[in-house]
């Protein structure tokens, strides 16, 4: 996914987050203050990730970074003493959508396997799917950090 789509589907989620706890009577309305907050750690975390890593290693994943600046946003709205303490539920969501996001790549990435391989899981239990979407999960956050990595070093040698 484009990092640009990915930005505007989680602005989205926290705007449509903010329109839901505004109007729903059994959670506390936040304080806007929050949802800006939240928007420009995810804004910030998109400008470390384009303007790339450090002089030792690359910028990261751009799921890893935007749950980051989230719970980098729900700390700091717990620690500041002007702003009412959101509804955890409010970061959880948008936490939510960020792992939904990251999901759907690798379940588009396993069913490619299934099919290039043509593998009948239909046999198999929900448990069993679910545990090889993990390992295929890490192995494939293993494999593009190492990608990463690797690349990100040949960039610094051309330079």
């Amino acid at each position: 996914m484009a990092n640009g789509k990915l930005l505007e589907t989680i602005l989205k989620t926290v705007l449509t987050t903010q329109q839901k706890n505004q109007k729903n009577p059994n959670q506390q309305t936040a304080d806007p203050n929050v949802f800006d907050l939240i928007k420009n750690k995810i804004q910030d975390a998109q400008a470390q990730h384009q303007r790339g890593g450090s002089s030792r290693k690359p910028a990261g994943n751009i799921f890893d970074l935007i749950k980051k600046a989230v719970n980098s946003a729900k700390r700091e709205n717990k620690k500041d003493p002007n702003v009412e303490t959101a509804d955890p539920n409010i970061f959880d969501n948008i936490l939510k959508k960020v792992e939904d996001k990251k999901k759907k790549q690798v379940s588009t990435g396993l069913k490619r396997v299934v099919e290039e391989y043509n593998l009948d899981i239909g046999k198999l239990p929900p448990e069993a799917i679910q545990q090889i979407q993990n390992e295929y999960l890490q192995a494939q956050r293993k494999l593009d950090e190492d990608f990463a990595n690797g690349i990100y070093n040949l960039i610094k040698k051309v330079r």
